[in-house]
Parts: structure tokens; C-alpha cells; sequence
């Protein structure tokens, strides 16, 4: 009684004044402490039954095996294993499925076969505990081969046979195999049980059929809290973070009670699906339930706070904590290194020592992410050495970080010299050094690195030969991207989704668009990665009707459009001059609570500038207002805002958002000389301008043009001429076409015809049909019909005329009545 309410110290005392210590209470004192998570006492208490030569059971080596499986003691478990064949018992079932379990548990599959190929009968017991133990050593196509064994055999599975199945399934992503299973689970009629039916969802979760899942979800007829924390998790773990947070809500309405595994999972989703709000008030749940103390709650709730930017809050559970252990600590610091605070990072990994908790490599791992961050490489030389005096040098994942660190840094050499230092040159670390190639565009010595790696005798793996995709996208020729893709088919990677996007988006940015559209037609589902990728390659290469029309056909499939979308069809229909049909996609973005960021805020406002849309412009300009996150981006909204309210004849309001902005950069000067030019407020252009030289800022030849602009159509032949001509000796800008069409537009303004001509026929570079227009024109206003003919000749010669051209030709003709 004592034992089973926990009280195993009290039952203990109770044992050692009873006379006679027989072989039963010897079993029940140990099954207590292995039972209330004191392994070591009952392997202990066992050597006190030895010495009162007390014969152990079968049920006591179920217990004491046990209690080596809990504690990973391989030598400890064999010892057992020796006494066990002594004592006659290597034939019963129970004592080999706990060895079964036990070398599972410590990884000695060699052990594992062993034991099953010894066993009398190999009956299903067996032959689970076997496949059980495969999976644990994580060799799921031994466990299915296990199966068809038993099938061979005439041996029918039961339900935790098959629940094994589908978990290897579901690690090799072996879909086809799983679905067969499921029909033989149903033929057997097994489907509803809840083990079977969680294991089921977690298998199609895991393989992104999420629908599948759903279905079957809905279809138990008993779910319990195992159900919706596998369907939960399923999509969490799988980038359906929404949908986790839906059901999460979904849950709580059905009140059904939430437990510590249930809110670790809840909590991950919200921190995966950025829902803050969601996040609080689970938050406040866990501790009104209590559960705040729970420590791997604490540490999930301090990890989703670092990663969601919130520091402080972060530090606030933290600070909660008695003991904080070193998972604590480690999340505590990847918070602080993310978000680039390594004098944080510094702080804590002193502190904790301090407080007599030692990091381990995952701390030391966040660690140098602070590093990479932070652009310097000088902490990130002192950690190194410090591995290096502490033996952490040669250790697998430290390598890998370090390889990345400099690569990130752009240290390739010092990056090789890490690789090449260790003892383990493992295909991650060779990852590392791949994406850093990748990541700055070296798409060659990326590949180089990928033929150096195969060289050393190590195979390409899934990341591998992401990052290389990535390093072809952006290559200059598509030779290196078919090299990978067949790699990738030759490997059977070519239907995972990661991989199949990562196909589409390798092919869009290239411009290969055929290709990009077979490999997205092969893919076995279409979700918003992979029409993104196919969408953007189409819009990128000026294909918008294309782009469009996928964008249609994904929404009849019923895919959520995400922000990158919104702002592609509001971009596609501005470049298609569909500017009502942009501004109906801005206000479905809005009306269906879409955030915007700056590129959609950015593209929207362009197409109010276009269809002088001032008020719509003004509700965005009041929506970047109430925006926080947009710092980085100041500099581009307020160009926007600015050539928004400009093309919109406001010029006061224009003026209104540069005086607030506190650096003035030369592109918001040039959007507000552009916006006077616009106006043709020359004199406000003039002013503007030497404003701007005032505050040192040497102008750019966008500058210039707007001035050339003011001038020619304000008729200001003396003004445009000086600033033509300072712009070529004081600030050796050189002329571009529109610099020359301002100016020979300005000549023939002011009927200075000969000089207009004369100036463009020196033009250094191709004239464009503008050029001889205008001169046309000039010469239409003065009545010069030889010189019309001949510039309109002129124009025929060259090729470059248009419809314009013979319009103002014809207008000649009528004016003097030919």
C-alpha cells in the first residue's frame, strides 16, 4: 500500500523491521524506487538481497532490468543478462522482452537480436518488443522488415504491432507503405482504437497529408487528450502552425483538460505561428492551473518568449525559477543571441556558471549564433579558443558551428581550417560550408565544396543538396542546377516537398520556367511554399498574366494566399495597368485582416500614385503610422509616401512627411524635388535643391533630371543650361538620355531649333524616338516645315518611328494646309 501511494522511504523503514525478508517484499521495495525515479537504489537494494541470499524471481529481473533501461547502464543491464542465464530464466518471455526493452533503450541492437534469436517461441510478444526495439536504434526498414516476416509466417499483427509500423512509417516518410497498413489495420477492424487511430494521424501528419489526418481526427469515435495532442503536434511540428493554434482554441471550447505535454505543444505552436496573444493567455492558463513551476513548461515558455523577440518576458519566467537547469539557461541565451544582445549572451553564460551549472554544446552552439550576428569576429576567436583549451575542438556539432560561424563571417579560409582540423568531418559541417558559399553567391566554389565532400567519401544529403539548390539559383547558367536536380532524382529526393519546392523556386529565380512548372506537376500536394515559388518565378520574369492565373487556381484550390502573394497580384495588376483590380486586392488583404509589410505597403502606394488615389493613400499612410516594426524600412515608406502624395497634386502633405523624417537621405530629397518638378515649381525645385547642397549631400543624376524636367517645362533656357553644365563638370555626372531629352526639349521650347538638333545629332549614345519627337514638335510650334520633313526623314532612317511621329507629321501638313 505504502509503495503504491508513492511513499517508498516509509514503506523501506516498514521492511527492514520485518523478521523475515523474503523474495516478494524484496521485489516490492524495488519495484518502488525504480517506480518513484530511484533506479540506483533498487540496483543497490539488489546487492543487500544477494548478501541475505535471497533468490531473485522473474518478476524481480523484470524490475531490476527495468531499472538499468531507466538509467542507460549498458554494463550494469549485461551483468544482469549473466545472472539471469545463471539463474535459468534466459527462457521466459517476460524477463526477454525487458532485456528486448533494454538494450533498445541503450542502443545495443547487436544485443536486441541476440536475446530474440535465443528466445524459445517467437510469438507476436516477441516480435513487437523486437520491432519496438528497432525503432527506439531508430532502424525503421529492419522494423518493417519484421513485418513481412510475421506476414510470411502466417503470424497476424496486433494492434501495437501495427502502431509500431506506422511509427516507422512515419519516420521514413514511406506514405505508400503506411497507406497499405492502414487498410490491413482496417480490414482487422482496429482503426478506432485510440492508439492505432493517434498513430495513424501522427503518420499522415508527419507526411503532410493533413487532411488525412483531420479526417481521421474527426472520425474517433473516443478522442482523448493523446488525440488532440498528436493531431496538435502533428501540425506544429510540420508548418501548419495556424491550423495548431486553431485546434488548440478548438480544444479549450470543448473543455477538454489540458495537461503539461499538451501545453508544451500548444506553446510551440504559438511561438512557431508568431501568436503572441495566444501565447499570453496560455500563459495565464498555466498559471492559474499551476502548472507555471512545471519545469519543462517553464523552459518552453522562456524558449517561445526568446524567439518571439521578448526578451523581457523571457527573462521574467526565468527569473521565477529556482533552480534553473541547463536547458533553461541554453534557451535563455539562443533568445539573446538571436536578436543580436551578445553582451547578454556573455552575461548569462558567466552567471550560470557561476551558479554551478555548466553549459553543455547546445549552449555553446546559441552561443557563437551570437557571433554570426553580430558582423565581429573577434568573441567568436575568443570561444573558439576556449573550446579549443576546454576539448570541445574535436566535438561534431561544435565543428559544424564553428565551420558556419566563419562562414558567415565570409572566412572560407578559417572555415576550411576547421574542417579540415576534424577528427569527424561530418556531411553537416560540410553543409555549413556549402550554404555559406551559397548565401554570398559563390555558387562555384559551392559546388566545389559539394564534389570535395563526395571525394572525401561522404554522401549528399537532403540539406546537402538543398543549399546547393540554393547556390544555383544564383548561378549564372543553368548547367549547375539540372547537375543537382538529377542528384536529387538519383537519391529519391525528388518528391519529399522541401525538396520539390526547393526545385521550383531553384528554376523560377533562373527563369527556367518550363522546367519550374513540370517539377511543381509532379509534387504530390501543392502547399503555399511551392506556389509561391512557381508564382514569383512567373512574376519575376514579366510573365504577370501567368502569375495571375496560378494565383486564381491556387485559391480555387482552396490555398490561403500569404503576404508574399498579396503583394505579387497587387504588383502584377499595377505592371498590367489593372489599377482598379490592385486596389480591390488591397482591400481583400485588409478586409480579411491580412497584416501588410513594408513591400506591400510600398506596392500599394505606388498604384495609388498611379490612379491619384489620395484617400486610399492617406488610410495607408495612417496604417504605417500605427506600425512599430517598420524602422529598417523608414527611409523607403517615406520615399513612397512622399512621391505618393506628389503624383496626387498634395505637395503639402509630400512636404509634411519629409519634415518629419530626422536623417534625411538623398533619396527623400530627390522624391520632393521630383514632386515640385512634377508640379513645375521651378523656384521650389531651385530652393529644394540648395537646401539639400546645404546639408553636403552631392545629388545623383535622378536629381538632375527632375531639375532638367522643372526647367524644360517651365521654359528656363538659361537656368537648364547651368545646371546641365554643372552637372557634367562639378559633379562629373555623365549625361543619360533623359538629361539630353529635357534639354533638347527646352531648346526647341524656347525656338532654339538648330541648337536642338545639333545637340542631338552629337549625342554621344543612342537617341531614342523622344529625341526626334521632340525636336518635331518644336518645329511644328515655329512653322519650319523643311526642318520637319527632315527630322521626320530622320526619324524613318533610324527605324524609330511611331505613331506619335506621324500624328505630328500629319499635324504639320494640316497647319499650313497641304
Amino acid at each position: 500500500m505504502l509503495i503504491t501511494c508513492g511513499d517508498v522511504y516509509t514503506a523501506q523503514q516498514v521492511f527492514e523491521k520485518l523478521t523475515s525478508q523474503a523474495e516478494h517484499a524484496w521485489t516490492s521495495i524495488l519495484h518502488g524506487y525504480v517506480e518513484c525515479g530511484e533506479p540506483h537504489l533498487a540496483l543497490k537494494a539488489f546487492q543487500h538481497m544477494k548478501a541475505g541470499r535471497v533468490r531473485p524471481s522473474t518478476h524481480t529481473f523484470v524490475v531490476l532490468i527495468k531499472a538499468c533501461e531507466d538509467l542507460r547502464d549498458l554494463e550494469r543491464g549485461r551483468e544482469l543478462h549473466a545472472v539471469v542465464v545463471c539463474c535459468g530464466y534466459e527462457t521466459d518471455p517476460f524477463v526477454n522482452n525487458s532485456l528486448l526493452c533494454m538494450y533498445a533503450k541503450c542502443e545495443s541492437i547487436a544485443d536486441v537480436e541476440n536475446v530474440f534469436d535465443h528466445v524459445p517461441v517467437q510469438d507476436i510478444v516477441a516480435w513487437t518488443a523486437l520491432m519496438t526495439a528497432y525503432i527506439e536504434c531508430d532502424l525503421n526498414e529492419e522494423a518493417l522488415d519484421c513485418l513481412a516476416e510475421i506476414h510470411s509466417e502466417g503470424v497476424r499483427p496486433d494492434a501495437v504491432m501495427f502502431v509500431c509500423s506506422l511509427k516507422a512509417c512515419a519516420s521514413l516518410k514511406a506514405i505508400d507503405k503506411g497507406q497499405m497498413i492502414h487498410k490491413e489495420i482496417i480490414e482487422e477492424g482496429l482503426e478506432r482504437l485510440p492508439p492505432v487511430g493517434n498513430t495513424l494521424i501522427d503518420m499522415y501528419a508527419k507526411s503532410g497529408l493533413f487532411e488525412e489526418a483531420q479526417q481521421l481526427f474527426n472520425e474517433l469515435p473516443c478522442r482523448d487528450v493523446i488525440t488532440w495532442t498528436t493531431l496538435i503536434a502533428g501540425y506544429a511540428e510540420n508548418g501548419q502552425d495556424e491550423r495548431a493554434v486553431r485546434l488548440l482554441e478548438q480544444m479549450q471550447c470543448e473543455n477538454i483538460v489540458l495537461d503539461e505535454h499538451i501545453y508544451v505543444t500548444g506553446l510551440k505552436a504559438c511561438c512557431s505561428s508568431r501568436s503572441i496573444h495566444k501565447g499570453f493567455e496560455m500563459h495565464i492558463e498555466i498559471a492559474v492551473e499551476g502548472f507555471e513551476t512545471y519545469k519543462n513548461i517553464a523552459n518552453t515558455l522562456i524558449d517561445m518568449y526568446s524567439k518571439l523577440g521578448l526578451l523581457e518576458e523571457a527573462q521574467g519566467v526565468f527569473d521565477e525559477l529556482d533552480s534553473p537547469d541547463v536547458v533553461s539557461w541554453t534557451a535563455l541565451i539562443a533568445g539573446y543571441a538571436e536578436h543580436g544582445f551578445h553582451v547578454e549572451v556573455q552575461r548569462c553564460l558567466n552567471q550560470m556558471q557561476k551558479e554551478g551549472c555548466y553549459p553543455n554544446v547546445p549552449t555553446f552552439i546559441c552561443s557563437l549564433k551570437a557571433c554570426s550576428l553580430q558582423g565581429s569576429l573577434d568573441w567568436g576567436h575568443k570561444m573558439h579558443t576556449r573550446f579549443v583549451k576546454e576539448g570541445f575542438e574535436n566535438d561534431a556539432l561544435i565543428s559544424c558551428a564553428l565551420v558556419d560561424m566563419y562562414a558567415k563571417h565570409s572566412s572560407f579560409a578559417e572555415a576550411e581550417a576547421v574542417l579540415n582540423f576534424s577528427s569527424d568531418q561530418n556531411v553537416a559541417s560540410w553543409n555549413a560550408l556549402i550554404t555559406g558559399f551559397a548565401e554570398q553567391g559563390a555558387s562555384e566554389a559551392a559546388l566545389e565544396c559539394l564534389d570535395r565532400m563526395e571525394n572525401f567519401g561522404l554522401s549528399s544529403n537532403e540539406i546537402t543538396l538543398l543549399s546547393s539548390l540554393k547556390a544555383c539559383s544564383k548561378s549564372v547558367t543553368s548547367r549547375c542546377g539540372y547537375r543537382v536536380h538529377n542528384e536529387i532524382v538519383k537519391k529519391g529526393f525528388e518528391t519529399p516537398q522541401t525538396c520539390g519546392n526547393a526545385l521550383v523556386d531553384m528554376y523560377g529565380k533562373c527563369g527556367l520556367l518550363t522546367d519550374a512548372q513540370a517539377v511543381f506537376d509532379k509534387l504530390k500536394y501543392h502547399d503555399v511554399i511551392g506556389w509561391t515559388s512557381l508564382i514569383a518565378g512567373y512574376a519575376d520574369h514579366g510573365f504577370r498574366e501567368e502569375a495571375l492565373k496560378h494565383l486564381k487556381q491556387m485559391q480555387l484550390e482552396g490555398v490561403p494566399l500569404d503576404i508574399i502573394l498579396w503583394n505579387i497580384a497587387i504588383a502584377c495588376h499595377a505592371e498590367e495597368e489593372e489599377i482598379e483590380e490592385a486596389l480591390v486586392v488591397h482591400a481583400s488583404m485588409h478586409e480579411q485582416g491580412i497584416l501588410f509589410n513594408c513591400f506591400s505597403f510600398m506596392t500599394a502606394l505606388q498604384v495609388c500614385a498611379k490612379t491619384a488615389s489620395i484617400e486610399v493613400g492617406r488610410r495607408l499612410h495612417i496604417h504605417i503610422q500605427a506600425f512599430k516594426d517598420f524602422d529598417d524600412a523608414e527611409d523607403l515608406l517615406s520615399t513612397a509616401l512622399i512621391d505618393m502624395y506628389a503624383k496626387c497634386g498634395s505637395m503639402n502633405e509630400a512636404l509634411q512627411v519629409f519634415e518629419q523624417i530626422r536623417k534625411k537621405s538623398l533619396v527623400q530629397w530627390n522624391a520632393i524635388i521630383s514632386g515640385y518638378a512634377c508640379q513645375v515649381e521651378s523656384k521650389l525645385v531651385f530652393w529644394t535643391f540648395n537646401q539639400m547642397m546645404n546639408q553636403c549631400l552631392q545629388p545623383d543624376a535622378l536629381t538632375f533630371n527632375s531639375i532638367l524636367f522643372a526647367c524644360s517645362h517651365s521654359g528656363l533656357l538659361k537656368e537648364g543650361e547651368m545646371f546641365y553644365e554643372a552637372m557634367v563638370e562639378e559633379h562629373n555626372i555623365l549625361p543619360q538620355v533623359r538629361h539630353d531629352n529635357c534639354m533638347i526639349g527646352l531648346l526647341g521650347r524656347s525656338g532654339c531649333l538648330n541648337e536642338a538638333v545639333l545637340m542631338l545629332e552629337k549625342i554621344p549614345f543612342s537617341k531614342d524616338s523622344v529625341s526626334w519627337n521632340s525636336v518635331l514638335g518644336a518645329c511644328r510650334r515655329s512653322g519650319d516645315l523643311e526642318l520637319s520633313e527632315q527630322t521626320f526623314n530622320t526619324l524613318v532612317t533610324l527605324g524609330q518611328q511611331n505613331t506619335t511621329s506621324f500624328v505630328m507629321m500629319a499635324n504639320v501638313y494640316a497647319d499650313i494646309g497641304k
